[in-house]
């Protein structure tokens, strides 16, 4: 009885890049064999065989962009009737072939490269990672491209659909360094721009399609502020502890491991453990109730070159310092190397959002539905206080604490920011906990 291979469902995910097949139609599979790698505007993962048989018709090519819950393939034996189990759904798109509505023949074999001459293996590897092989200049004998050739220009460069890869030999451009596809993936879209602001100086502006995680940030961002009461309270903290234990941290023996303890990880650290006291801000809120969570799963914004991602770093209020440290550390590679899971990416219950680096005191963040509030971070800087009737200027760091009205009234949120407040000054005592 034929199987079908469906993309599954991954977190809040509603469409995928069926990046690359590892088999081709007519070739055997087992169960659990690695069929395809998939790509979204996100993370990546693995479509696996559901069952052993023959790979009987691959319905969607490399680079086609389809649904979630879309039957990609159909694995059986050889003859027998799969016409109950074709794709119901259709592609959103195939950025290999409709992306574009530049007409051109896309060729079986790359095309040769400017010295005309390529060895097997530089074509082989071009085919696989969809490279203009024509534009590359060869350092083999004769300028014949080798596959060291590919292997450098693929270091150097963000990889390329299929289609922009056929359509750049084709014309014989060099594709923009950065794309606007999943992962950084240069697009038709992206060659045609980068060749129209190459040769039209004319223009009075660029069109930048919105797409990947910017859309979906655009969308999320909308849906936010259009149906939650959101409302900012702003405070700072005395920040004098932070930065001594910062320093003690930077200067401890290597073999404790706390030297890459920074400011965020101790802010991380003393929010998980404010939001224990205060279970009303470590929830959803899903309209017609209230999910208050018993562990506090803290997301923190990473930026990434293609937009902002925000992982979870889970059960935030059980971990020491140095092992959420540790675990920002990894999230956040994750998301900057397009590595980052579906599964990384949900369930947060709180989010924090630094932005002191950029010289930022207080600022207005957006909630990140369907959680109830959300924290940023500001810079320490150097503020006039009063002591025992002198002024002294100590160093403060601001905090800005949004809130859904709809859940979380003002008070309760004031309480929860002062008291983070005071964690925050006695940072030194609260990590001896």
């Amino acid at each position: 009885m034929a199987i079908q291979v469906m993309v599954p469902k991954e977190g809040s995910i509603e469409s995928c890049v069926l990046t690359r097949w590892i088999y081709k139609a007519g070739d055997k599979v087992d169960e659990g064999d690695l069929l395809c790698e998939v790509e979204t505007d996100k993370s990546t993962f693995d479509l696996e065989a559901p069952g052993a048989g023959t790979l009987l018709e691959i319905f969607y090519g490399d680079g086609s962009e389809v649904p979630v819950l879309t039957t990609v393939a159909v694995i059986g034996d050889p003859g027998e009737d799969y016409s109950a189990l074709l794709p119901k759904k259709k592609p959103a798109k195939n950025t290999a072939a409709a992306e574009s509505k530049v007409s051109v023949k896309i060729p079986v074999e790359p095309f040769p490269s400017r010295s005309g001459f390529s060895s097997p293996r530089a074509r082989m590897l071009a085919r696989e990672k969809s490279v203009p092989i024509s534009i590359l200049k060869g350092s083999g004998p004769d300028g014949a491209v080798v596959e060291k050739d590919v292997r450098q220009w693929l270091s150097a460069n963000q990889p390329l659909t299929p289609a922009a890869a056929e359509i750049a030999g084709k014309l014989g451009v060099n594709p923009p360094q950065y794309g606007t596809g999943i992962g950084g993936r240069v697009t038709t879209g992206d060659l045609k721009r980068s060749v129209a602001v190459s040769t039209r100086s004319d223009d009075e502006y660029i069109e930048i399609p919105i797409s990947g995680i910017r859309k979906v940030t655009a969308e999320k961002m909308f849906v936010s502020v259009s149906t939650t009461a959101q409302y900012t309270l702003a405070a700072n903290a005395d920040a004098e502890k932070l930065l001594e234990c910062r320093a003690r941290f930077k200067a401890s023996p290597m073999d404790l491991g706390m030297r890459d303890i920074n400011i965020t990880d101790m802010l991380l650290f003393a929010t998980s453990r404010a939001l224990s006291s205060y279970k009303e801000l470590n929830c959803h809120f899903l309209g017609d109730e209230i999910r208050q969570f018993n562990c506090v799963h803290l997301a923190i914004a990473v930026e990434t070159p293609k937009g902002l991602i925000v992982p979870v770093i889970r059960e935030a209020d059980r971990l020491a310092v140095k092992e959420i440290s540790a675990e920002a550390r990894r999230l956040a590679a994750l998301c900057r190397d397009g590595k980052i899971q579906a599964s990384d990416i949900t369930g947060g219950t709180f989010t924090l959002t630094n932005l002191g680096a950029m010289g930022i005191n207080m600022f207005t963040p957006i909630l990140n539905i369907p959680q109830v509030a959300i924290l940023g971070v500001g810079g320490i800087d150097l503020k006039p206080i009063n002591i025992n009737g002198q002024v002294a200027f100590k160093n403060r760091i601001g905090l800005s604490l949004t809130v859904n009205h709809q859940v979380v009234d003002g008070f309760p949120a004031a309480r929860f920011l002062r008291l983070l407040s005071d964690y925050i000054a006695n940072i030194d005592l609260l990590m001896m906990i």
